[in-house]
């Protein structure tokens, strides 16, 4: 199976290539062509504007090194062909990318095929993002009932030696961080105001607040920083500036309640859902 890879053993050939994906809203198009990269004018857009300039610089380009990227996201991939062949094209998941992605790792690991899959850093897809709470928690509670099935599949790598660094580490943190993470992070939230209703305000109440939002800020402002010159008004860098301080205390709440109601409600039947989209010229 996969000959002509196995006649350049010297070259590592590219397996999956994800490009970058930012989110839409705000910027000025034309025939299908963005002119001028703009933030969206609602608070939800530039949250998420920010959410994917962290996502893609920390996580897809960190999980890269080692060949451990888990997702090539669906909005914009390309694959292969004789590999997605092999592996029986896309599954009935509603986490398809990820799922699709996690198949091809199986595959080529079980073949000890010298394969990559990477982001493509220079390729950047401009797709629509939700503006309204009500679409923003469709879609995300459906993102996290779909990491839920993608990493269920393929359990049976999760700290197996012979699947690298995709079955020794990049499933197992999935699993505890991006899976129940949320779980985690909403007890904490829950132990926080119970200890101020009962304890009061205290320096060590403080210091974890301080340190939880210190931390996500400072990821959030580096991704901005280094990924933020893509938005070339003067006044773009403030506005998720803002964006980047409100975040951690409006925004992720919000996301760790939706995905564990996702979670909560993993047993209901399946759905896509509907997300309002904007008319563009």
């Amino acid at each position: 199976m996969y000959d002509f890879i196995r006649s350049a053993v010297t070259v590592q050939v590219i397996a999956a290539a994800g490009g970058v994906v930012r989110p839409l809203n705000g910027c000025e198009v034309s025939q299908g062509e963005v002119l001028q990269a703009g933030v969206p004018a609602t608070l939800t857009g530039r949250v998420q504007v920010v959410e994917y300039l962290r996502a893609f610089l920390s996580g897809r380009f960190g999980w890269e090194t080692g060949n451990g990227l888990l997702i090539v996201s669906g909005a914009f991939g390309m694959f292969r062909k004789q590999v997605l062949l092999d592996i029986g094209g896309y599954a009935d998941s509603l986490g398809e990318d990820m799922e699709l992605t996690l198949r091809i790792h199986h595959r080529l690991a079980d073949e000890k095929a010298p394969c990559r899959v990477i982001t493509a850093v220079d390729a950047l897809c401009w797709a629509q993002v939700p503006e309204t709470l009500r679409d923003l928690k469709t879609q995300r509670v459906r993102w996290h009932r779909g990491l839920a099935d993608a990493l269920w599949r393929p359990r049976g790598m999760v700290l197996r030696p012979r699947y690298g660094t995709v079955g020794m580490a990049a499933l197992p943190v999935f699993w505890a961080i991006e899976l129940l993470g949320p779980v985690v992070e909403l007890a904490g939230y829950g132990l926080l105001a119970a200890f101020l209703v009962t304890q009061g305000p205290s320096a060590t109440a403080l210091l974890v607040f301080a340190m939880a939002y210190l931390h996500g800020l400072t990821q959030s402002l580096t991704a901005l920083v280094t990924e933020g010159r893509t938005y070339p008004s003067p006044e773009d860098p403030l506005l998720l500036a803002g964006a980047c301080l409100l975040e951690p205390v409006l925004y992720r709440p919000l996301l760790a309640l939706w995905r564990c109601e996702a979670l909560l409600t993993m047993k209901r039947r399946p759905r896509w859902g509907t997300v309002t989209r904007s008319r563009l010229s």
